[in-house]
């Protein structure tokens, strides 16, 4: 079974039924959930519709693009959540609540994200 099919069963069960679906892939989170529930050693921390979630974060994921070998200090001092690679460069995503650098670029807060904003690096 692929996750597509598990995702189309569990958004159909959830037409009826309560669903609750404990997972670190967050991915699964963005096409069925309708509210989430944040959880750390049993405590609530947070429990609303992602896109609620999502709202949150906004102004505090940056794309900082810089040179390879520039990438180890940003990642070290910011949670990063991404990072790509191109013609020697790195395109890094970063969680901050300022800009980490003047040339950073403010962009759309994703459900990966919000997981490392939660729950660290």
């Amino acid at each position: 079974m692929c996750s597509s099919d598990l995702r189309g069963i569990i958004s159909d069960l959830s037409q009826q039924k309560l669903v609750l679906l404990s997972t670190h892939i967050v991915s699964d989170l963005e096409e069925v959930a309708n509210e989430i529930i944040l959880l750390r050693k049993g405590v609530v921390l947070e429990m609303q519709k992602p896109a609620s979630l999502l709202e949150q974060l906004n102004g505090q994921v940056w794309l900082v693009t810089v040179p390879a070998a520039d990438e180890a200090a940003l990642t070290k001092q910011y949670t990063c959540s991404n990072v790509m690679h191109t013609d020697g460069k790195s395109v890094i995503r970063l969680l901050s609540k300022s800009a980490p650098r003047p040339d950073a670029v403010p962009t759309a807060p994703n459900m990966e994200d919000m997981y490392l904003y939660y729950f660290g690096r």
